[in-house]
């Protein structure tokens, strides 16, 4: 009866051991599959940066054309006249006629204007998507990080297969060469059967 119920105990325990097996596999297996989303994502933002690194001209060539229409808008400041004995009113006329050119053009690159102004908020806002983008992949390398750590600390703590598997084919061994009776396993000792003290280490 003891071995009976020696025997129903380590199937018990087989069954325990195949659940915690199955769960590792599980767990080894939504490992995987983070692992992949985390690897896609750092191809991704390689992927962003590299297009960053190409705005750093874009930014550059925007402020050159601000700095150009800032010119512009110098140039097109109206002359001061000095005093003296008469007025050259060619030369006035002639200044006047510069002074309408430089407004002429001022005013042609309004649209230019309002065209770089969509470009460096666009920019902004890429930039802002980046950094985005960054903080997420880091939480997500963090996330990754905790559960590889989880499953070392599952691993370290699982059953030894082996010894395990080991007792069990004694048990059966020691059953069979007892010819089917049960109750004959415990009290052997010789013979191929197992011994108590083996029992109670089974036990």
């Amino acid at each position: 009866k003891d071995c009976m119920q020696k025997v129903k105990d380590l199937e018990n325990k087989s069954t325990v051991h195949e659940d915690q097996i199955f769960q590792m596999n599980t767990d080894l297996e939504s490992f995987k599959l983070n692992f992949q989303i985390f690897l896609r994502g750092q191809d991704g933002l390689k992927s962003r940066l590299e297009e960053f690194d190409g705005y750093g001209d874009r930014i550059s060539k925007c402020e050159k054309e601000i700095a150009d229409l800032k010119k512009d808008v110098a140039k097109a400041s109206r002359p001061v006249f000095q005093g003296g004995e008469g007025v050259d009113t060619d030369a006035i006329d002639n200044m006047l006629d510069n002074f309408r050119k430089e407004m002429h053009l001022l005013f042609a690159k309004r649209e230019d204007v309002e065209d770089l102004k969509e470009r460096v908020a666009k920019l902004e806002k890429e930039y802002e998507e980046m950094n985005k983008n960054l903080n997420d992949t880091t939480d997500t390398a963090n996330t990754n990080k905790e559960e590889i750590e989880k499953l070392k600390k599952l691993l370290d703590g699982k059953l030894d297969c082996d010894t395990f598997d080991q007792q069990i084919n004694k048990l059966t061994e020691a059953i069979k060469n007892a010819g089917g009776d049960v109750s004959k396993v415990a009290a052997a000792s010789n013979g191929g059967s197992l011994g108590t003290k083996e029992m109670n280490k089974i036990k």
